[in-house]
């Protein structure tokens, strides 16, 4: 895993000079070096996907055009109501339980926007529904 910018801009670099189609990012990248990997693949002609990583969030993934978000633990981070206890946590128990904290309008705003953006996102727990985006919630 990269660590800083001038490693995310490098493994970019090289992942394009092997031939591959797109970049993926992980949940556990800092801001510097997502933001490289988003900026050198722009540079070298590369759509970025993958998930939301803990430390960029949401609404900084979503202004830097990565093209596909996959599942929705960023979505379930962000869209959390007002007093929520696993608000800003990131361990696994309180990600398995952002689900009872949603606040579904907030939710649903967010995947409306990244859907109109042309962007997708992966996730079996999306569809589409007459046009509309829904946020399935299974157990």
């Amino acid at each position: 895993m990269v660590k800083d910018a001038a490693e995310a801009a490098a493994a970019v670099r090289a992942q394009k000079a092997s031939g591959y189609d797109f970049v993926k990012v992980y949940s556990a990248l800092n801001m510097d070096a997502y933001d490289a990997i988003v900026d050198e693949a722009g540079n070298v002609g590369m759509p970025v996907a993958g998930h939301v990583p803990d430390l960029v969030g949401l609404e900084h993934v979503l202004g830097k055009q990565q093209r596909s978000i996959e599942h929705l633990e960023g979505y379930f981070q962000f869209a959390q109501r007002d007093g929520s206890p696993i608000q800003g946590k990131l361990d696994m128990p309180s990600i398995r339980r952002a689900i009872d904290y949603l606040d579904e309008a907030n939710g649903r705003g967010k995947v409306e926007i990244t859907l109109t953006e042309d962007r997708f996102i992966a996730d079996m727990t999306i569809h589409l529904q007459h046009g509309d985006a829904t946020i399935v919630l299974a157990p």
